[in-house]
């Protein structure tokens, strides 16, 4: 006799209705998506992470992304094993429900080929969205809410050119009430104010925007960062010629923060004004984050390419690491590999680390004896725990998770002290050079 399920798995049999539906291999996908018109949304999850867990028992079951979800082809990307349950006449993952383990796996290695540069460390819960023509469109990193979700969502149909009009305004013109929002703005407790921030974003509305605006210029030092961590939401593009215009401005922080949050929300247009800041920028701080953020949004820009291979060889440590993180995100990934394997023997250890990091997403098993031997003389520990994570890797392919110091290895070794994943505010720790 089969053991018995826990209650959650027996209602997610009859819920198909109610969450997103997958769909297996992704090979098939792409040509349906062509002979129908159809773009394509791969979701990355893993087990055991409390973000991934809400992706797939909240957010895929909110119904706004539901019924956008309907249409696109989505598939699901998950490298990990879970029970079966019946769903109909077949069995299915008890953990997405519509697709078998089998097929969530196979989607996984497929979609890291195809869409990844074949890295063996993939950021998640991750979002890949691909247009008919099977050409990659943009994608997210990280925990995103439904409203943030499907707000993607809206902006891929837009940018496949299958819905024009899918970005609308959630309010009728002229309904915002600005006296309710600036009476929310005196409760007190920074985890309301950031909650509030990101409803006013998450209205989409250009009245919201300007309140948005208005309190960025009323306030002080750090609840200006907040208002603009807030507007670093995917999809986001109501606060494009804002951000751009404080990444412009004179204040270094204020900068770095507008420059990650172009970033996060993921805009092509907010390309060319950072090329051309990052071409004479002379603080080493913000052209490390324009270096990142760049490559994140125009991985396939030779333009982007030239600065990021440029900065490589800087004088500077600090920015020849971040060159190197930035590099595994560009289009080239033979050329990146190769960068990060003759920086091994870089003599400052943060670019030693952030090349064996750049290794563990990128490097080929050929790479194995050169970190192995490497190993053996490096003497700082932090990175030492890198060497581990990079080999565990390569060897797996991406198929075991990495130790947990590998995870945070570019708050330290990169100097992210503002992270460029997304979470808000970074942990005590962020910065210090022991843990």
């Amino acid at each position: 006799m089969a053991p018995l399920l826990p209650l959650a798995l027996l209602l997610l049999q009859g819920a198909s209705a109610e969450r997103v539906v997958w769909q297996g291999g992704l090979e098939a996908s792409l040509e349906k998506a062509k002979a129908e018109k159809l773009p394509l949304m791969i979701a990355f999850n893993m087990d055991g992470e409390w973000a991934n867990d809400s992706m797939v028992n909240e957010v895929y079951r909110e119904a706004k992304v539901v019924g956008r979800s309907r249409k696109f082809l989505c598939l699901v990307a998950s490298k990990d094993d879970h029970e079966a349950v019946k769903e109909g006449d077949r069995s299915v993952c008890s953990r997405f429900g519509s697709v078998t383990c089998e097929e969530h796996k196979e989607v996984e290695k497929a979609a890291r080929r195809l869409f990844l540069g074949g890295r063996t460390l993939v950021n998640a819960p991750q979002h890949v969205f691909v247009a008919p023509s099977g050409q990659l469109l943009f994608r997210r990193e990280w925990l995103i809410s439904a409203e943030g979700l499907a707000t993607l969502m809206a902006r891929a149909l837009k940018e496949a050119e299958i819905d024009p009009g899918a970005v609308a305004e959630s309010l009728p013109a002229g309904s915002f009430d600005r006296e309710k929002w600036l009476e929310a703005a005196r409760e007190k407790g920074i985890e309301k104010q950031r909650d509030r921030l990101e409803r006013l974003v998450g209205l989409d509305h250009p009245d919201a925007q300007a309140l948005l605006e208005d309190e960025f210029e009323r306030n002080p030092g750090p609840g200006r960062v907040e208002v603009l961590r807030a507007l670093g939401e995917p999809g986001y593009e109501r606060a494009l010629p804002f951000l751009q215009k404080v990444a412009a401005g004179r204040d270094g922080l204020l900068r770095r923060h507008a420059i990650i949050s172009l970033e996060l929300v993921g805009s092509g247009k907010a390309v060319d004004p950072l090329i051309e800041a990052a071409k004479r920028e002379s603080d080493k701080a913000i052209l490390k984050e324009l270096l990142r953020a760049l490559a994140k949004l125009a991985p396939s820009r030779k333009e982007v390419a030239d600065l990021v291979y440029k900065r490589a060889s800087d004088a500077d440590a600090r920015l020849r690491a971040n060159a190197l993180v930035a590099a595994t995100d560009l289009d080239d990934t033979a050329r990146a590999r190769e960068l990060a394997r003759k920086a091994l023997g870089d003599k400052s250890p943060d670019v030693r680390a952030c090349a064996v990091y750049s290794l563990g997403l990128i490097g080929e098993k050929s790479d194995l004896p050169r970190l192995a031997k490497l190993e053996e003389k490096e003497n700082d520990f932090k990175v030492k725990v890198l060497f581990l994570g990079a080999r565990t890797l390569i060897e797996s392919e991406g198929g075991k998770s990495p130790p947990q110091g590998y995870g945070i290895a570019l708050l330290f070794f990169a100097g992210d002290d503002i992270p460029h994943d997304g979470t808000w505010p970074p942990p005590a720790w962020v910065g210090k050079k022991d843990f």
